[in-house]
């Protein structure tokens, strides 16, 4: 929500959504969260290949729909992007994999977009890579896999010696873990 509401309020645009692979088929990747406009449910999907969505991914750049607006590969790729209201589409890049997309609508005043505010675009697309990085960190982490989850140990043992109370027991805390 802090994205969407954060670029429609910046930019002034007419809809923004997160377009992520489906957790059941990451052959299809759909819109999980909408703001500004509503996504039917037979809207949501989109398939990387081919099309538009697999230009993006391969490309890795801001892409606009309208560029695809004449070319007749790709008429009915423009045709349900432009159903949810799709102008920009900004690639959420983790590593080298595009993750996610944010789409965009038209500007509010009708204007092409800037140069400058697809910069903004890609800074938010950054710290969404950069939020995601972290969550799944956390994920992994409190899983007990990964890395960090010796962090999760730590932190798991210095609870039980702050419970302890007395020494002997804070004693047998230490000598089981170094036991494992």
């Amino acid at each position: 929500d802090v994205i969407l509401f954060s670029i429609m309020g910046q930019i002034g645009v007419s809809s923004a959504s997160i377009m992520l692979p489906s957790s059941e088929n990451p052959g299809i990747w759909e819109i999980i969260e909408s703001r500004g406009v509503t996504v039917n449910r037979d809207e949501r999907d989109f398939r990387p290949s081919p099309g538009i969505l697999k230009e993006l991914v391969t490309s890795r750049e801001i892409s606009d729909v309208e560029d695809y607006k004449n070319n007749p590969d790709y008429s009915d790729d423009y045709y349900a992007y432009i159903s949810v209201d799709a102008r920009l589409l900004i690639p959420v890049i983790f590593g080298e994999e595009v993750i996610g997309v944010i789409v965009l609508g038209n500007k509010l005043n009708s204007a092409d977009y800037t140069g400058e505010e697809k910069g903004f675009f890609n800074v938010i697309a950054e710290y969404s890579a950069f939020s995601y990085r972290s969550i799944r960190f956390k994920e992994m982490s409190e899983s007990g896999s990964g890395p960090g989850s010796h962090i999760v140990a730590v932190d798991k043992v210095r609870s039980e010696i702050e419970t302890a109370g007395h020494y002997t027991h804070i004693r047998d805390i230490i000598r089981e873990e170094f036991r494992e």
